[in-house]
């Protein structure tokens, strides 16, 4: 009898371990259909690429922050150019691509170290994500190879060497099905931590704080365009 029953308890377990089985992957199959995005412009479908460009608003610095050597680093960014940028839709992914360059560089800490100017990115790939709760769309930039953003000189000053600016940051951009000429995006410390970005400077976290302009160039240059779910 006491066989009977654990064999009976073997057997509700091993149906629950595969009713969970066939829920995780249902829950998985359900993340990657929500992560089908769209591109569109002037309200179609994108198909294939757009060239874009990307820059700071007027008046406004980009900010990047870390911990070098036991001192804290901030340096401020005036300027912002793209290289390369595009838009693309592959398959169900919405993504972007291209180089940043920042120039109009200077050291707010410590005030007796300089950076080279201009700041330039490698290639990068980004993706639009959403996040529960938000009705906006995120974008997550990672360099399209390897690990690294970008190696920045510090000079004349005792933290002067190359460090490496790596990892993951997202940008806060409009709502989903908002077409606009220009697509805000906006970085924060606050904004990378609730999506799960991680960006290093030297050895230590990094934050960079900014917001950009996104626009068609090109064959597109005063369309509207943005993104849906």
């Amino acid at each position: 009898m006491l066989l009977s029953r654990n064999r009976s308890t073997k057997h509700r377990l091993a149906i629950l371990l595969a009713l969970l089985a066939s829920t995780t992957v249902f829950a998985a199959l359900a993340a990657a259909s929500a992560s089908a995005h769209t591109w569109k412009i002037d309200g179609s479908n994108l198909s294939g690429s757009a060239n874009v460009a990307l820059e700071l608003p007027a008046g406004t610095v980009a900010t990047l922050t870390a911990t070098l050597l036991g001192q804290e680093v901030i340096i401020d960014m005036s300027h912002l150019t793209s290289e390369e940028g595009k838009i693309t839709q592959n398959g169900t992914v919405a993504e972007d691509s291209g180089k940043l360059i920042f120039s109009g560089v200077t050291v707010r800490k410590p005030s007796n170290c300089d950076v080279t100017s201009p700041i330039k990115t490698k290639a990068l790939k980004t993706e639009l994500v959403a996040h529960n709760g938000s009705t906006h769309f995120f974008d997550k930039f990672v360099p399209a190879s390897g690990e690294v953003f970008s190696t920045i000189e510090v000079t004349g000053c005792s933290l002067e060497g190359l460090y490496n600016l790596k990892g993951s940051f997202y940008g806060e951009g409009e709502t989903w099905g908002n077409e606009l000429v220009n697509e805000p995006l906006a970085f924060s410390p606050a904004i990378n931590t609730t999506l799960g970005g991680s960006l290093t400077w030297g050895s230590n976290p990094g934050t960079l704080t900014m917001h950009v302009l996104e626009h068609l160039s090109v064959a597109h240059v005063g369309s509207v365009f943005g993104a849906v779910e």
